[in-house]
């Protein structure tokens, strides 16, 4: 079971947690929790790959989905973290009578590529905690979490074990799963070029017209994707693509992930107006309409694409 007490560093961060939780502790958490998602996928070996049933998004679901989602949750239930789930396949699971933190949960992003099993296919887990709830009786009076009261952001790729991290004023971290607390190194902030510089940008011509995003325009820059947003998240915090232009659907789980992750870097999410989507509530926006997004590691990067997309 997890304690409430921090140590005496944890004090500022304890005390904006309701006095329950230190940072340190939520942080501790959510390793545990991506420890056990990527134990539990070896666990599978090739039964991960059984087709189980068709999920809330009528996708279907494999073995592996499930299995991973059910670890995370038998681990909150046992260690009593108190908090309500939105994920993929459980959709929305409440495992305490007063929750004060919400976990947005992706068992295993990109599916498909995982199934298809190829050689160079990248799937991920997907987690993150918020503070706050929408349940009535939360200490933080009901209210549904936004997009900025992350606390903690992980996209574990579970074809390498690299874990990529972000944690609430801290910054961003790298390490291998099964590495000791100690071995993360902090990503650094890399500069991102001007919107008459950008070059490479991941986009998808189904998702911009979704979206009514046009796509003429994009046709100037080195445009790719991969069928796995945990993936793309990576790469564009790495630096490996300057921006990612995408859209809303299926509870925005990975990219209400992604935007503490991008935020700890300096960068931001914006709609087509350019707005960032930092107070906006993560139950209600782009949901359930299609909404264009714009993801960078720079806020003027990603104010000045929308604006690129959406002259006025």
């Amino acid at each position: 079971m997890l304690s409430n007490k921090g140590s005496n560093t944890d004090s500022a961060n304890n005390q904006s947690l309701g006095n329950l939780f230190s940072i340190t502790q939520i942080e501790d958490f959510s390793i545990t929790c991506v420890r056990a998602a990527y134990q539990r996928l070896l666990e599978l070996g090739d039964d991960g790959r059984q087709k189980r049933e068709i999920n809330q998004f009528g996708e279907g679901q494999l073995l592996a989905d499930w299995e991973i989602e059910e670890a995370i949750i038998k681990l909150a239930i046992d260690q009593k973290f108190p908090a309500r789930f939105i994920s993929e396949e459980h959709k929305q699971l409440q495992i305490t009578d007063s929750p004060i933190f919400t976990i947005t949960l992706d068992g295993l992003d990109g599916s498909n590529l995982y199934l298809a099993n190829k050689s160079d296919a990248r799937f991920c887990h997907m987690l993150s905690i918020h503070s706050g709830s929408s349940h009535s009786g939360s200490s933080h009076s009901g209210s549904s979490p936004t997009y900025n009261d992350y606390l903690v952001s992980g996209i574990l790729d579970l074809r390498s074990g690299q874990l990529l991290f972000a944690i609430k004023n801290q910054g961003v971290f790298i390490q291998q799963i099964e590495a000791a607390k100690d071995e993360k190194n902090k990503v650094l902030t890399k500069p991102s070029p001007s919107i008459t510089e950008l070059k490479a940008v991941f986009s998808h011509k189904e998702i911009c017209t979704q979206c009514q995003i046009p796509w003429e325009p994009q046709t100037r820059f080195n445009i790719s994707d991969i069928a796995c947003l945990g993936a793309k998240y990576t790469d564009l915090a790495l630096g490996k693509v300057d921006a990612m232009i995408e859209g809303t659907r299926k509870d925005n789980l990975e990219h209400i992930i992604g935007y503490g992750i991008l935020r700890e870097l300096g960068g931001d999410i914006v709609d087509m107006n350019g707005l960032s989507l930092a107070d906006q509530k993560i139950e209600i926006f782009g949901n359930p309409e299609h909404v264009g997004i714009i993801a960078a590691r720079s806020i003027t990067l990603a104010t000045e694409l929308a604006a690129f997309l959406s002259p006025r």
